[in-house]
C-alpha cells in the first residue's frame, strides 16, 4: 500500500461540506479508518471514514498504459464495493453506508477511496465507561441480535 501519511496529506478538509477528521480508529490491510465529525448548529454528528488507497502498490509496470489499466481495474472494483454497500445500507446487521468519494491523487499515481460509514463504539469500551446497559433484558437482546 502507498504511504498513507502522504496520501492523507493530499486529502483536503473539510470532507463532504463540513466533515473533519478527528482521530484514527484503526488500520488494516487495505486502508485506515478515522473518526470524523461535522458540527451542525448545537449538535455534532459523528461517522467513520474508511480511507482506501487505489495505487500501484508494489506492482511495477514499465509502460504507462499498463499502469493506467491496472489502476482503472482497481478503481472499478472500488466502485463495485461501494455499490454493494449502498445496496445493503438498510440491513440492520452490517455497518451502515452513508457516502463515498473517489479522488484522484496528485502526488501519487492513483486514487483514494473515501467511504463514510456509521460510527460504532466498541462494546468493551462502552462497558468500561459505564455506557452499556447491563440489565438482563438488554444483554439477552444483544445476544439475540448477534
Amino acid at each position: 500500500m502507498a504511504d498513507i501519511k502522504s496520501i492523507m496529506a493530499e486529502i483536503q478538509q473539510p470532507l463532504w461540506h463540513n466533515w473533519y477528521i478527528t482521530s484514527e480508529i484503526g488500520s488494516g490491510a487495505s486502508g485506515v479508518v478515522y473518526r470524523i465529525e461535522a458540527k451542525r448548529g448545537n449538535r455534532t454528528d459523528v461517522s467513520a471514514l474508511k480511507v482506501e488507497p487505489i495505487t500501484l502498490d508494489d506492482v511495477i509496470y514499465p509502460d504507462k498504459q499498463r499502469r493506467k489499466e491496472y489502476l482503472e481495474k482497481k478503481r472499478l472494483a472500488a466502485i463495485n464495493e461501494t455499490n454493494i454497500m449502498y445496496g445493503l445500507r438498510k440491513c440492520p446487521y452490517i455497518v451502515g453506508y452513508e457516502d463515498e468519494d473517489i479522488r484522484q491523487l496528485k502526488n501519487t499515481e492513483g486514487y483514494v477511496l473515501l467511504i463514510r460509514m456509521e460510527y460504532l463504539e466498541c462494546l468493551h469500551t462502552m462497558a468500561k465507561q459505564g455506557k452499556f446497559n447491563r440489565s438482563e433484558s438488554n444483554v439477552l437482546k444483544l445476544a439475540h441480535d448477534i
